[in-house]
């Protein structure tokens, strides 16, 4: 799949959220004059597949809104930066983004360590933040327990609790009839969002009749499968489900 098409899967959820993102985070930055752009910054992982899509699809969507004549007639204009997949150069890139940049909102990350620790400084500096693709159920969990802390952050994708039962009920719907489905193993990287993933796994499998015969977590460095795949060939499985 191509840079640009993995960029314009992502633009309708962006495009959707975005008008009610920008006007919320006019409303915190207060009054401006008409003429000033509309900035959106954007902090994600330019290095890998997944993060390089995001600034793409935001700026595909803005270019978009700009054709139709913008905001209230106000361009959006988007900042790029890049976390290089660190939690503490999300933080650093955000403080620069509010502080200095002056942005308006911020979309950041697809990895649930950097926008858990987003967070709380978008409470603190009272500025938007939408992720459009971190799963950890923690950060919708955070916005429920204490909303007026956290209001400012969107959760703009499905939580892990949701993505094991779409995972299963697929299963059940799809593996069990017709290819006899019967026992799976768990593979998943050790990283936040598949914590909640494997327990939503381990859950759902044996209720649609799927015995979990494996469950292995690795590290997301791992380079060499070759004995997480001869540990899991020996317990036999049908299936292999991940979260990878």
């Amino acid at each position: 799949m191509s840079e640009t098409v993995r960029a314009a899967a992502r633009v309708a959820p962006i495009r959707r959220t975005l008008p009610a993102l920008i006007a919320a985070g006019l409303v915190a930055a207060g009054p401006v004059r008409a003429a000033d752009p509309i900035k959106i910054g954007v902090i994600a992982e330019a290095q890998s597949v997944a993060g390089a899509s995001i600034p793409q699809a935001v700026q595909l969507a803005a270019d978009e809104i700009n054709a139709q004549g913008g905001v209230d007639g106000r361009q959006i204009q988007v900042v790029t930066y890049d976390d290089k997949s660190s939690a503490s150069d999300a933080v650093r890139a955000f403080q620069r983004a509010v502080s200095e940049d002056k942005v308006n909102l911020v979309i950041a990350s697809y990895i649930s360590e950097v926008v858990l620790a987003l967070m709380p400084w978008a409470a603190r500096l009272k500025t938007p933040m939408i992720t459009p693709g971190a799963a950890s159920n923690e950060i919708s969990l955070a916005v429920h327990k204490d909303y007026a802390r956290n209001k400012y952050t969107f959760h703009g994708y499905l939580t892990s609790a949701a993505l094991a039962q779409s995972i299963c009920d697929s299963t059940k719907d799809l593996l069990i009839d017709l290819m006899k489905v019967k026992t799976a193993a768990i593979m998943s990287e050790d990283a936040a969002w598949t914590r909640p993933l494997d327990v939503g796994y381990e859950k759902c499998l044996p209720e649609i009749g799927v015995k979990v015969v494996d469950h292995i977590r690795f590290s997301p460095d791992t380079g060499d499968f070759t004995p997480i795949y001869n540990k899991i060939e020996a317990a036999k499985p049908d299936l292999i489900v991940t979260g990878i």
